[in-house]
């Protein structure tokens, strides 16, 4: 089982926030903080991340499966997922993990990959060591794409470290790396022909994706101000997103 946190209304749909990779759903934390339980939200950390266990191996379906469980049983469900986090949405929307997802929202997802990316995802990623604390938190932000966005101290980094016989490396496991490639567009097809509504966005200064190649796939496809973690620098317009979604109108 997942570890994720739940809050806010009962009463009303079901909103899933899906970190990326690398992170865990305390990156979440600010725009939480302003949708002040108004809306109810949960977020997992997936397989692999912050709290979560491991697995022997990872699947963008394996995700969704592990998520589908932590449902309640007939809700409408509406998705705002960042990067991997949308592409898992996008899995679940497509109608085989037994959840009716209604909405997706996408934020900086990338939709283009290279021969040379996708190469790199057969090499060996061991674990890495490191003496301090700090070293380790410094690490976690830079490959994040979070440094000088949240403080060493700040509880994502916190949820995102382990410590072991003095010594600390990452929370998530490097295998989890291996799900990603370039079967997004044949997840959007599928999710779409089931009838859920897909909507794409990114931060304008989001160096993974761009608004033409998100219209590729979605016309209406849009940015808001940030770069690849803009739901951590512009939580506000992320909100508003949220607030779009529970109320059913075009994102």
């Amino acid at each position: 089982m997942l570890f994720f946190e739940e809050s806010g209304d009962r009463s009303g749909p079901v909103v899933l926030l899906l970190h990326g990779l690398g992170v865990n759903g305390a990156v979440f934390d600010r725009v939480r903080a302003r949708l002040a339980g108004t809306v109810r939200v949960i977020v997992p950390d997936f397989a692999g991340h912050g709290r979560s266990p491991r697995r022997k191996n990872y699947s963008l379906g394996q995700h969704a499966a592990d998520v589908a469980a932590l449902l309640p049983a007939g809700a409408a469900i509406r998705v705002l997922g960042h990067s991997m986090g949308g592409a898992v949405g996008l899995m679940l929307a497509t109608g085989c993990f037994g959840v009716t997802v209604e909405r997706v929202v996408t934020l900086g997802m990338k939709l283009n990959w290279t021969p040379e990316e996708t190469a790199k995802m057969g090499r060996p990623f061991p674990v890495r060591w490191f003496d301090t604390r700090e070293e380790a938190a410094r690490r976690f932000v830079t490959v994040t794409g979070l440094k000088d966005i949240v403080s060493l101290e700040d509880r994502l980094v916190e949820r995102s470290l382990v410590e072991d016989g003095g010594r600390f490396r990452l929370a998530t496991d490097p295998e989890t790396v291996r799900v990603v490639g370039p079967q997004i567009p044949a997840i959007i097809t599928a999710a779409t022909a089931s009838g859920a509504v897909i909507g794409l966005c990114c931060g304008a200064r989001d160096p993974l994706v761009t608004l033409a190649e998100m219209r590729r796939f979605d016309p209406a496809a849009f940015t808001i101000e940030g770069g690849h973690n803009a739901h951590v620098e512009n939580a506000d317009a992320v909100v508003e997103l949220i607030t779009k979604l529970t109320k059913a109108t075009r994102c």
